[in-house]
């Protein structure tokens, strides 16, 4: 005789809500340890990054010594924020590159001055000169 689901109703109204303020509580432990503010980077620059477009992309920072450093991939349809690296701390001025992984020709934003605390958005477009940046 097969049980039935019902059966199993009465327990899961019982943990049901410790299962989720446990989860809520793991992300948001996860999420305040990515970006400590204790950290001595934490008033470096973010960079956001979100691809609009249908092509994964590699995304590089280049500072206005010319180096260039390699931030991450962001997906298609997808977005993701990280911090200027180490590298690139002190820097005043910034360009963001992105090259599609596969076919495309690379794009580079125009220059911004950067400050501590500053949060860069890129959004990148199906067709890369159409991206637009903006600091927040």
């Amino acid at each position: 005789m097969a049980i039935s689901p019902l059966h199993y109703l009465p327990t899961l109204r019982r943990i049901g809500p410790a299962l989720m303020l446990a989860t809520a509580a793991a992300c948001a432990t996860s999420q305040g340890a990515r970006f400590d503010s204790h950290d001595p980077a934490a008033a470096s620059p973010i960079v956001l990054i979100e691809n609009h477009g249908f092509t994964d992309v590699h995304v590089y920072a280049l500072a206005g010594n010319g180096k260039r450093v390699r931030l991450g991939r962001v997906n298609a349809l997808e977005s993701f924020r990280v911090r200027l690296p180490a590298a690139l701390r002190g820097a005043r001025y910034l360009r963001l590159q992105a090259e599609p992984t596969l076919l495309g020709t690379s794009y580079t934003s125009e220059q911004v001055l950067i400050e501590e605390g500053t949060e860069v958005v890129w959004m990148l477009e199906n067709e890369l000169s159409m991206s637009k940046l903006f600091l927040r």
